[in-house]
């Protein structure tokens, strides 16, 4: 159960990566040409944010698996023959 936990959270935060930014972009379009449109440099943010929050997930998942790696050795029973 925990992993079906930790799967579903992991697609949720990548989906929501990968959506959100888009969706967006998309409320700052404007509807009639004027004189400025803010799309271009939200989307340049936008994907700069989608990308950061990407390698940050990466890198925390490394992270968890070390820390997770060192840990379990660190309390393995020892057993002497």
């Amino acid at each position: 159960m925990k992993i079906a936990l930790l799967a579903g959270g992991l697609v949720g935060v990548l989906l929501a990566t990968w959506i959100t930014p888009t969706l967006i972009a998309w409320w700052f379009e404007p509807p009639v040409e004027v004189g400025c449109s803010c799309q271009e440099p939200i989307l340049w943010a936008m994907s700069t944010f989608r990308r950061t929050q990407l390698v940050g997930l990466v890198s925390g998942a490394i992270a968890g698996f070390v820390a997770w790696a060192l840990f379990r050795r660190s309390t393995s029973p020892t057993y002497r023959t």
